[in-house]
C-alpha cells in the first residue's frame, strides 16, 4: 500500500518530517515554492508532487446571482464587499488583515467584510480575539463572521474582491471578476 502524504505549508520540513521521508511513496505540496523547499532539503525528486490549492472558477458561475448572494447576507447591492474564506486559524492572516482594513474604511466607509469560515478543533478562543481585534480598531459594523457553509461557493457572487489573507508566502489577493 503506497504512503502519501499532504503537506500544507511553505515552511521547511522539520527533523522528524525528513526521517520520515524512508517510508513515504510521495509527498504532495501546494506550490513549487514548497517543492523547491524539500528539495533543497533532500527530498528526492520523484517523491514530489505539486497540487496546488485552487479555486475553481466555473463552479462560481453557478447561476446565484449577486443580488441573491448579497441578499441572503444580508447586504447592499451598492456596497463594497470583501469576501474571506478561510479557516479562522492564525496562520490565515486575519488580523494583519484587518489592520489593512483600517485604510480601505477610511477611504470607502460603505465597505464591508464577510468571513466565510470557523475556527478548528473547537478554539472558540481565537474567534474571541478576532472580535476584539475589531472592537479596537472600529471596525466591527464593517466585518461580519458567517461561521462554516457547506455551499460557500454560492457566496462568492456577492464578493467584489476576494481576499487569501494567508501569511504563507502563497497567499495572494484575487480580485473576482464576472
Amino acid at each position: 500500500v503506497p504512503v502519501v502524504c499532504h503537506f500544507r505549508s511553505a515552511r521547511p520540513l522539520r527533523q522528524a518530517e525528513l526521517a520520515l521521508m524512508r517510508w513515504i511513496d510521495a509527498l504532495i505540496v501546494l506550490s513549487e515554492v514548497s517543492r523547491d523547499i524539500c528539495l533543497r532539503q533532500g527530498v528526492p525528486a520523484g517523491k514530489l508532487a505539486v497540487i496546488p490549492n485552487g479555486l475553481d472558477v466555473q463552479r462560481l458561475r453557478n447561476g446565484v446571482s449577486r443580488e441573491a448572494a448579497r441578499t441572503r447576507l444580508g447586504l447592499s447591492r451598492h456596497q463594497l464587499v470583501i469576501g474571506v474564506v478561510s479557516r479562522l486559524v492564525p496562520g490565515k492572516g486575519h488580523l494583519v488583515f484587518f489592520q489593512a482594513m483600517r485604510s480601505v474604511v477610511a477611504q470607502r466607509p460603505d465597505v464591508r467584510v464577510v468571513i466565510v469560515g470557523d475556527v478548528v478543533e473547537g478554539d472558540g478562543g481565537y474567534l474571541q480575539e478576532l472580535r476584539r481585534s475589531l472592537r479596537n480598531l472600529s471596525l466591527e459594523d464593517h466585518v461580519r463572521f458567517t461561521g462554516w457553509h457547506r455551499d460557500a461557493v454560492d457566496l462568492y457572487s456577492a464578493f467584489d474582491v476576494l481576499a487569501q489573507t494567508s501569511l504563507l508566502p502563497l497567499g495572494l489577493i484575487t480580485l473576482i471578476c464576472g
